[in-house]
């Protein structure tokens, strides 16, 4: 006969279970934080929020300042002159 109880397959702990949420309850606060100081980028060249980065340079670029192929207005002048 066993004199201590041994830990039946399957069955957690109260403790355990109290530990598991605290945890996720950390990791979730952690990611609301983090949206909410959320900054998104703004345009190198305007301050409207920028939707793609340049293929060259890698400035962040609005859609108005970005020529069709990826590249910024500056790059593409660079590229035409």
């Amino acid at each position: 006969m066993h004199h201590h109880l041994d830990k039946l397959a399957g069955v957690r702990l109260r403790s355990d279970v109290d530990d598991e949420i605290l945890h996720e309850t950390l990791a979730i606060a952690g990611i609301e934080k983090r949206i909410d100081e959320y900054v998104p980028p703004t345009c190198d060249f305007c301050s409207a929020p920028a939707m793609d980065w340049c293929s060259l340079c890698e400035r962040p670029m609005c859609e108005d300042d970005a020529v069709g192929d990826g590249v910024c207005i500056e790059c593409d002048a660079e590229l035409l002159s």
